[in-house]
């Protein structure tokens, strides 16, 4: 025997009430993970937790006014829906251009969310949702337009994160149209399978950044780095050219095996100007010179003990090139959770 349609309607309801609060909670501390942790090297991060947080908000206010408890947050939850879109396109506007501030005039893209506000409150806005859908679609068709030129983002992993982004405000915006087509029909959003697409779509998209941030710190930090090489003449291209190079002297010729390596050393082997080596590297792995070495000599390190069982670790410091046992116990527990010698344990 089936369940009454009353308790079937009430799971549907509790599902998207839980699919609204895992994506709250996961954006609203991404953003506040990155603003306070990263946000103040560069208007393209800032952006980014802006709109991680507008988005979680959004989620909460829509829970919130759907449960009757606050009504008269509508006019905040359309002002957030509103600037959902210009916030993407400032984003990627932003990390293309490698912009270390944001411009005065930038401000103009509320203008289109305050003119909604202002007519809703008036009763001169008709169509609501058309006005959003509108709004949310032509800010997402500019986004795409903006990141037409892969060659133009610092980063493969900046691109790609950007890109889905883009892409997912583009199935976000045609699940939307399907939310109001819904309504159109008298049927509650809340209670739609639009809604309840958008609601999975979204949590998605926030895993896929947080998950992105974690793992691939490179896709994060090569926006974040734009701003501090914004006036740099080296193209992605001549980027990519030096991290091949510094690649093969890491691997063939086992430079980090010189103590004393640092930028300058790079620079002279990969014929290239120290700056642009500096930021190369920070745009490719997410981190300075020196600690993307001290990581390569880790790595070299647990080779070396898995290959050399008798070798000393004394042996091992000085064959990786670390001045100090300190350092390389400090450098090999960040890279593999562990020490040395625990490690070596495993192994056994």
């Amino acid at each position: 025997m089936g369940l009454p349609a009353g308790h079937s309607v009430t799971n549907s309801l509790d599902l998207r009430l839980f699919l609204e609060a895992a994506i709250a909670g996961q954006l609203a501390l991404f953003a506040a993970f990155l603003f306070f942790a990263r946000a103040r090297k560069s208007a393209g991060a800032t952006a980014l937790a802006t709109l991680s947080g507008a988005i979680a908000l959004t989620a909460v206010v829509n829970a919130v006014t759907a449960s009757g408890l606050l009504g008269g947050l509508r006019s905040v939850n359309l002002l957030l829906e509103l600037l959902l879109g210009p916030m993407l396109f400032v984003y990627v506007r932003l990390v293309r251009a490698g912009a270390a501030r944001l411009a005065r005039w930038e401000i103009a893209h509320c203008l289109p969310a305050a003119a909604g506000v202002a007519l809703f409150e008036s009763g001169l806005l008709r169509d609501l949702d058309g006005y959003v859908l509108i709004v949310l679609a032509t800010y997402t068709v500019a986004a795409a337009w903006v990141i037409r030129r892969r060659a133009s983002y610092p980063t493969r992993g900046t691109y790609r994160l950007v890109a889905a982004l883009v892409a997912t405000f583009g199935i976000f915006v045609m699940l939307r149209a399907g939310v109001v087509f819904e309504a159109h029909n008298e049927v509650d959003f809340r209670a739609s399978t639009s809604y309840l697409m958008i609601l999975v779509m979204v949590l998605v998209l926030s895993s896929f950044i947080i998950w992105t941030a974690l793992r691939h710190p490179d896709a994060i930090n090569g926006a974040l780095a734009a701003g501090k090489y914004s006036h740099s003449n080296a193209t992605p291209g001549e980027l990519d050219l030096i991290v091949t190079r510094l690649e093969r002297l890491m691997g063939e010729e086992d430079i980090y095996r010189d103590p004393l390596l640092d930028v300058s050393t790079l620079a002279g082997r990969v014929r290239a100007p120290p700056r642009h080596v500096s930021q190369a590297v920070n745009a490719r792995f997410g981190v300075n010179v020196a600690a993307w070495v001290n990581t390569r000599r880790a790595e070299a390190a647990a080779r070396m003990i898995r290959e050399a069982h008798d070798a000393s670790i004394t042996t091992v410091i000085h064959a990786v090139g670390f001045g100090s046992k300190s350092a390389f116990q400090r450098e090999f527990r960040k890279r593999f959770g562990m020490t040395p010698s625990e490690y070596r344990d495993r192994l056994e």
